[in-house]
């Protein structure tokens, strides 16, 4: 399967996100961050707490909220659960 190609890179921003959870299940948070190309300035961020999750809900979660920020531009995210997307 061929690779997504990227978009230009002024229309490009990046989204950092990471959640996680104690005790796996158990309370737990999430958040995200979109970044400017370019510049790194912060543009929007979300974050909030998860009761009774396990690590990968919170991750996911996390993922989630920030596309959900990032809807109307072109994003490339970065987190720490070994993948990379592309929208």
């Amino acid at each position: 399967m061929p690779r997504p190609r990227p978009w230009p890179a002024p229309h490009r921003h990046s989204q950092e996100f990471d959640g996680g959870a104690r005790k796996n299940p158990g309370p737990g948070g999430f958040g995200c961050v979109l970044l400017e190309n370019g510049t790194g300035r912060h543009l929007e961020y979300v974050a909030g707490p998860l009761p009774g999750v396990t690590n990968n809900v919170a991750e996911w979660t996390a993922l989630a909220a920030g596309m959900q920020v990032g809807w109307e531009v072109a994003l490339v995210v970065f987190g720490d659960v070994g993948r990379g997307c592309w929208r």
